[in-house]
């Protein structure tokens, strides 16, 4: 036997005996056989369930993850933490009658991950840059409360309804971030270069809000703490009550300064003269237009 065809020989039974204990790493980790098939076999899912002591699923692009996988073994209660990854496409985050988190996968072409482990749950959407084929829906139990959500997004379009959370974090790259009736303690929302909208109503007790470049509008917001940044673009916030309840500084260093339906005319600043409001506003919009408006005028 030359030697060439030994290497070849004894290459092939190491990586025949890696894989040989890699099943059975699995098996003892409590995977079924029927987990260890789909990891050699499936078209649809890399790895499944607790195997090889990991709950993760892999699904490739148009397939659906109902309540047949990892998501139906999740006690959504439990969550403590949700992070969201938008690679590339639009993702749809809504409220379910249901019981347990589901991912529909079927209209974007790119794979999605699920991953759970010590009560922290990810999903990862993959997407795509161009074309269609790159929509999901992500579906959370109704009246659910996360102490922490997170939602990171490379390039895309991002719709969620009524979120609730202790901590809510929003950070996009490029693209839009859609909101109607959120809540959430802490309210941390950042765009590089896109939108941020909002529909219905945002509670918090602190909001702080920043796009880059781009514009920012609220239809809503009640928060004892708000803060609004923008670099280039617009920004248009309705808050509740009137302005007395609120102490507000507010700045517009190249642009127009709209406060209480007044357009601030001699100056790009504004501070409030109140000193009863226990609410604060803090308003920076460096090239741009800026208004805040008010419920009770």
């Amino acid at each position: 036997m030359n030697r060439p065809f030994k290497g070849i020989l004894l290459a092939s039974v190491i990586v025949l005996v890696l894989g040989l204990g890699l099943i059975i790493s699995g098996v003892a980790a409590g995977a079924t056989w029927l987990d260890v098939r789909s990891v050699i076999f499936s078209n649809k899912y890399s790895y499944t369930g607790n195997v090889f002591g990991v709950n993760r699923v892999s699904i490739k692009g148009n397939k659906l993850i109902d309540e047949s996988n990892i998501l139906k073994d999740i006690d959504a209660s439990k969550v403590e933490k949700l992070t969201l990854y938008i690679a590339a496409g639009d993702v749809k985050i809504k409220e379910s009658s249901g019981q347990h988190f589901q991912v529909d996968n079927k209209e974007n072409s790119g794979d999605c991950f699920v991953e759970y482990n010590d009560n922290e749950l990810t999903i990862t959407f993959q997407g795509r840059y161009v074309g269609r084929g790159a929509r999901s829906t992500f579906w959370i139990p109704e009246n659910l409360l996360i102490n922490v959500i997170e939602i990171y997004t490379d390039a895309g379009k991002v719709e969620a309804d009524n979120l609730a959370a202790i901590d809510l974090v929003a950070e996009v790259d490029a693209g839009q971030l859609k909101t109607k009736n959120i809540s959430a303690t802490n309210l941390d929302i950042k765009i590089d270069a896109g939108e941020f909208k909002s529909e219905g109503k945002i509670t918090s007790e602190r909001a702080s809000i920043r796009v880059a470049a781009g514009d920012i509008e609220v239809n809503m917001i009640e928060s004892q703490e708000t803060k609004l940044d923008v670099d280039v673009g617009s920004l248009q916030v309705e808050f509740v009550g009137k302005a007395s309840d609120y102490n507000i500084d507010a700045n517009n260093d190249i642009g127009e300064l709209v406060i209480d339906g007044r357009k601030q005319k001699l100056s790009t600043e504004y501070k409030s003269q109140n000193t009863s409001g226990n609410a604060i506003i803090d308003v920076e919009c460096n090239v741009g237009k800026a208004v805040i408006d008010f419920e009770d005028q």
